[in-house]
C-alpha cells in the first residue's frame, strides 16, 4: 500500500488518547543558577499515562494504524516505547508483536 500526502488522522473516532499531553513546565532555579540561564523551565514527562515522552508519539502511531485498519503490527523491544505501545494497544483489542 503506498501512503501519501498526510499522516493526521482524519476521523476523530481513530484518535487514540489515554490523556497524554498536557504536562507541566517546571521551573529549575538552581540548575538555571548553575548553568547561567535565568529562566530555566523543565518538562516534566513523567505526568503522562505511561510516565514518559513516548506516551505522545505512541498516541499517534496507534491512532494512524487505527485509522488504516491495521489489526497487527509489530516493534523493536525498548521498555518505554513498549511500555507505552502496550498501553494504547490493549482498549483497540490489537496484537501487536514486539521484537528484541
Amino acid at each position: 500500500m503506498a501512503l501519501s500526502g498526510s499522516f493526521a488522522v482524519e476521523n476523530d473516532a481513530n484518535i487514540v488518547s489515554l490523556g497524554e499531553g498536557w504536562t507541566p513546565l517546571l521551573q529549575a532555579e538552581r540548575l538555571g543558577e548553575q548553568l547561567g540561564i535565568a529562566r530555566l523551565y523543565i518538562k516534566d514527562e513523567s505526568q503522562n499515562p505511561t510516565q514518559s515522552f513516548k506516551a505522545r508519539g505512541m498516541s499517534a502511531a496507534v491512532s494512524m494504524a487505527k485509522e488504516l485498519g491495521c489489526a497487527k503490527a509489530r516493534g523493536a523491544v525498548r521498555w518505554k516505547r513498549s511500555r507505552a505501545l502496550a498501553a494504547y494497544a490493549a482498549p483497540l483489542s490489537r496484537v501487536f508483536h514486539l521484537y528484541a
